[in-house]
């Protein structure tokens, strides 16, 4: 009986001694041993020295079973994702947006404090740049044609100038009626004299035709007439001057005198001057004065029938029209293709956006925003979908594994690997132990047979 027990217990230690044996030699040693300058076998452990090996099918395993593209795929299509990067993003721009509120401000931490000085400046070189060459100007008579066509189909409906006059008609309306401008403020000093000009260039047309109509046969009769009741009263030559103002001799003296002198240079001058004098006395009236005996329904009707005539001429479908909208348009532009003068402008625009409050406008449209953020979300992520493979080759993901486990500390793989595994690895040891103890209690049976 001592002989089995002897047996159970020799088995038992030598079960539990090779399991534990075998189990630290999973990591010890760590590294090579060596006597009179031989390896020691089974130096270094098996772990430690398949650690490459090890590395390198880690890597494959993840590249190749777990880190696929339909696993990739299935994780970014998840809604906790979206929900994740939706949050990121709001809390990311209402941090920056409570720090720099303005839209200066905001440049400045995105890009840096000198970061409108170097926009302003990159735009001033390309935009010279852009005037002075050939292909430059192209473009902008290319464009200039373009807007041009685009006024000219959207001003061509009537519904449009309609709406275009209606807007401004009737408190024009009201502003000219009820104040006391006049038309010297109305009209530029420019048009008042084309208007005079106009008006004097009809003088002479104007008496010359006074002149042909004073040999029209009702006024000849019309001044015999009136002649003749002047003078048939007159005691003695009465009777007798009755006589000479007959209609023929009053077209053949008196008719041509009168002509003359409504075509000499003296009635030329004096209808010249009064109608200065009548113009200047009529430019400092005041509009509602005349403009008052108007409706303002009258004085929209007024407004469009002018508009049309100016827009129907202006936009006319004609090359003169349109090489004439082209070179305002380019003229107007090349006109500061000097750096200063573009730099200056560029500088005006930048310091009026600067101070413009993009957090108030990200508050008013929150919910736009949140919108917009999805659908950005969304396209990023269709085309990381879509490119999936090329993306995962090229982030090489084997090789990350293999080069991080390979670099891995052996001491820190064992103290992990036995925290995750220590219960399991001592009932391997106490396996060895139970099963030595039977193959002890067996042999001390046999012996005793």
């Amino acid at each position: 009986m001592k002989l089995i027990v002897l047996n159970v217990i020799v088995g038992a230690v030598i079960g539990l001694f090779t399991n534990w044996l075998a189990i630290v030699m999973l990591f010890r040693p760590w590294t090579e041993k060596k006597v009179f300058g031989m390896r020691v076998p089974f130096t270094p452990g098996l772990i430690p020295s398949r650690q490459g090996e090890l590395a390198e099918k880690l890597g494959e395993i993840v590249e190749e079973d777990l880190l696929t593209p339909e696993g990739v795929a299935k994780s970014l299509r998840r809604p906790a994702l979206e929900f994740a990067v939706k949050r990121a993003a709001i809390s990311a721009i209402g941090n920056a947006l409570h720090e720099a509120p303005t839209l200066g401000q905001l440049l400045a931490r995105l890009f840096g404090a000198k970061s409108q000085e170097r926009i302003e400046t990159f735009l001033v070189e390309r935009a010279v740049q852009f005037l002075q060459d050939g292909e430059g100007r192209a473009k902008i008579e290319a464009v200039a044609d373009s807007l041009f066509d685009h006024l000219r189909d959207t001003l061509a409906g009537d519904a449009v100038r309609r709406d275009l006059v209606g807007g401004f008609a009737v408190p024009l309306h009201q502003q000219l009626t009820a104040g006391t401008t006049s038309w010297q403020q109305v009209l530029p000093e420019s048009a008042r004299e084309l208007i005079e000009e106009r008006l004097r260039a009809q003088i002479d047309p104007l008496l010359d035709g006074l002149a042909q109509w004073m040999q029209e046969p009702a006024f000849v009769e019309a001044v015999a007439r009136m002649l003749t009741e002047k003078v048939e009263n007159i005691p003695l030559i009465g009777a007798m001057a009755k006589g000479f103002l007959t209609p023929d001799r009053v077209s053949a003296d008196i008719i041509p005198r009168l002509q003359a002198v409504v075509q000499s240079d003296s009635v030329h001058r004096l209808v010249g001057d009064k109608l200065h004098n009548m113009l200047g006395g009529f430019w400092e009236q005041p509009v509602g004065r005349y403009l008052g005996k108007i409706s303002a329904d009258d004085f929209q009707d007024l407004l469009e029938k002018i508009l049309h005539t100016l827009l129907d001429r202006v936009l006319g479908d004609n090359e003169a029209t349109r090489a004439q909208f082209r070179s305002l348009v380019v003229g107007g532009l090349l006109a500061g293709e000097h750096e200063n003068r573009i730099g200056d402008l560029l500088h005006r625009i930048f310091d009026g956006m600067a101070g413009f409050d993009v957090r108030h406008l990200y508050v008013e449209h929150t919910e736009t925003v949140d919108r917009l953020i999805s659908r950005i979300w969304i396209y990023v992520r269709d085309r990381m979908l879509d490119s999936l493979p090329e993306l995962l080759e090229a982030l090489s993901v084997r090789r990350i594994v293999q080069e991080q486990v390979a670099s891995y500390p052996i001491s820190t793989m064992e103290k992990l690997i036995r925290n995750v595994v220590n219960k399991e690895l001592k009932m391997i040891t106490y396996l060895g132990g139970i099963l030595g103890a039977v193959i002890g209690l067996i042999q001390g049976l046999i012996s005793r047979l």
